[in-house]
């Protein structure tokens, strides 16, 4: 039996346009995991290296202020939003270099524990099918669920994401047009559904 077999990560992606409600429904989907779940969670953000160099490039020092000013012109980018900034350093500096699942492969890099014991990870910004791939290599894919949202109004116009595809991981699309607890039970039902436990403990 290997580590992996022995010590099982789950990993739930959240893949959807800006503004589509990931942060918040995987934000739900933690409380609720911690209320009633014994497995160790943990929520993550492939964008966090990313942001933290745009904000130390604009003199932002709070999440806060970075979420009020993200998407406003920066005079120290030349304009350009944070948004946009962060964008071009990904595709046009970063992948082209080190590979479209550089990401991916950086926060398991910084995750020392996963293999170690049993837990769960959620991914707040899944946008790749590259990222998707690098997370096939530490788990089962039948361990990897990505949700994706939706919400009205909203789309891709504005961001270098897109839905990703990929049939060998679970699949699970949510609509966001009630309460991120109704999605997030939503989720927690399907997680139940596909029989992952989720009463391991560390």
């Amino acid at each position: 039996m290997t580590e992996i077999e022995t010590n099982p990560l789950y990993i739930v992606g959240f893949n959807g346009p800006p503004k589509s409600g990931k942060d918040t429904i995987a934000l739900a989907l933690r409380e609720i995991l911690c209320l009633e779940c014994d497995i160790p969670n943990h929520l993550h953000s492939l964008a966090t290296p990313m942001r933290e160099i745009a904000m130390g490039f604009c003199g932002v020092r709070t999440y806060g202020e970075y979420n009020r000013v993200k998407d406003g012109p920066q005079e120290r980018l030349g304009g350009q939003t944070i948004r946009e900034f962060m964008i071009g350093f990904s595709e046009d500096f970063i992948k082209p270099r080190y590979g479209h699942g550089f990401w991916g492969k950086t926060l398991i890099m910084n995750q020392r524990w996963i293999g170690k014991i049993p837990g769960l990870i959620l991914i707040s910004d899944v946008g790749f099918p590259a990222e998707v791939e690098e997370f096939e290599k530490i788990t089962d894919p039948k361990n990897i669920l990505l949700v994706k949202t939706h919400r009205p109004e909203t789309d891709w116009v504005n961001d270098s994401r897109r839905y990703v595809d990929n049939p060998r991981v679970h699949n699970l699309t949510v609509l966001n047009d009630r309460t991120p607890l109704d999605a997030a039970s939503g989720i927690v039902d399907f997680m139940h559904h596909i029989q992952w436990n989720l009463d391991c403990k560390a």
